[in-house]
């Protein structure tokens, strides 16, 4: 698809996945994803059985109190990179010791003398790796502050857990008045999931598109996306700036831009001893994060309808400079040459192994980008159809 492209064809692909109809009528996937229709989750490859009413956003997987006496159900929304796997969208944290000893080992392996039962070291593998609380890359950010929903903020999940005054967990990280959780200032995010703020969003790894709840997914006569009309859009962090706009989202920012291709057969052969659980966004675009350079960067990131995984490179800083906002793109460009190259960098880690191309778009407006991206994403949708015929076959 390029600009000299003819309607034909970019109605062709604009439009609904598989020819379905153009309507919004929200379900939820057991991979964690919202898909449009039911029609275009099936067509997806989603079972049946796979598939509930509703966006995921708006199902509490903590209402049938899945969790024993002895722990609390804290609500996890997670969008895994494996449809087949166990995505389970809540965590049984203990309200006793073993919650501190869980925070200060991060990994089980280290401290299984902790426990006394066998039968509860072994339910309690399930939330090490992929956990929200837990994992070793939380772990090693030093901070584990959460927050309520009544911007509270307690030092560790386990402090909230225990707490008389329990209430619901807002995000992991330290409260901000800017940003409430009761949700008078909810955000869409990029993944066209609605936020109570923005802290919660980022705090999730996703970006923030646009102030307000998310619009329903709508399109005009002519195959295109008509969603955006009409939402405001934040200025852009840097006027000066080339700025991009995520796949399926309205507004445009300063950020280099990765569009990553994912090996499935690879996720679903990493051994359940070394990850427990299945792969999440949030696994990869947390330790990406690691792998920047600059201190002033960090990644935000969601899985595409198509399948693959954008990946997001911008400054925390609320006002960078032109030359801030470069390095950060130019931390996209690296990225997406360590995962072409297959660099040991990246291959080393068993999660980002995984990766096996990937595409750059820049923010730099001297930048000739756009021609190399155009050409790598035919590249990279060549891939995806060799890997398709390889996997039905």
């Amino acid at each position: 698809m390029t600009s000299h492209s003819t309607l034909e064809d970019k109605r062709r692909f604009t439009g609904v996945p598989c020819n379905c109809k153009p309507y919004y009528t929200p379900v939820c996937g057991s991979n964690g994803v919202t898909y449009r229709s039911l029609c275009v989750a099936r067509c997806l490859g989603l079972a049946h059985h796979h598939i509930q009413p509703g966006a995921c956003s708006q199902l509490d997987p903590c209402i049938s109190n899945p969790c024993p006496s002895r722990e609390r159900c804290i609500a996890t929304p997670r969008v895994c990179l494996t449809r087949t796997n166990r995505c389970q969208q809540y965590e049984c944290l203990p309200r006793n010791k073993q919650c501190p000893r869980l925070l200060s080992s991060a990994i089980l392996p280290q401290s299984r003398k902790a426990f006394k039962h066998r039968r509860r070291q072994l339910d309690y593998q399930d939330i090490l790796s992929s956990s929200h609380f837990f994992s070793n890359s939380d772990y090693l950010s030093k901070n584990n502050a959460v927050c309520d929903v009544n911007n509270k903020q307690y030092d560790n999940i386990c402090k909230l857990v225990r707490s008389r005054r329990f209430k619901k967990i807002s995000h992991k990280g330290n409260c901000d008045a800017a940003c409430p959780s009761d949700g008078s200032r909810r955000v869409c995010g990029h993944d066209h999931v609605t936020y109570n703020s923005s802290c919660v969003a980022m705090a999730t790894g996703i970006f923030p598109d646009y102030v307000g709840p998310c619009r329903p997914i709508s399109y005009g006569t002519d195959g295109e996306l008509s969603t955006c009309a009409g939402v405001k859009c934040a200025a852009l962090s840097n006027p000066g700036c080339k700025p991009v706009t995520p796949p399926g989202s309205c507004c445009p920012i300063c950020a280099g831009l990765l569009r990553v291709l994912v090996s499935t057969p690879h996720l679903m052969a990493i051994p359940q001893r070394s990850w427990k659980g299945p792969v999440t966004v949030r696994d990869i675009v947390w330790i990406l994060r690691r792998h920047l350079n600059v201190l002033e960067c960090a990644t935000y990131g969601q899985l595409t309808t198509e399948g693959d995984l954008v990946i997001m490179t911008l400054s925390t800083i609320d006002k960078p400079s032109l030359l801030q906002t470069k390095a950060c793109s130019s931390e996209a460009e690296r990225l997406s040459r360590l995962i072409n190259s297959r660099s040991p960098t990246l291959t080393s880690d068993l999660i980002l192994s995984t990766l096996t191309a990937a595409t750059w778009t820049s923010t730099d407006k001297d930048s000739s980008s756009s021609y190399m991206t155009s050409s790598l994403m035919t590249w990279v949708l060549a891939l995806i159809a060799h890997y398709l015929c390889w996997y039905v076959t």
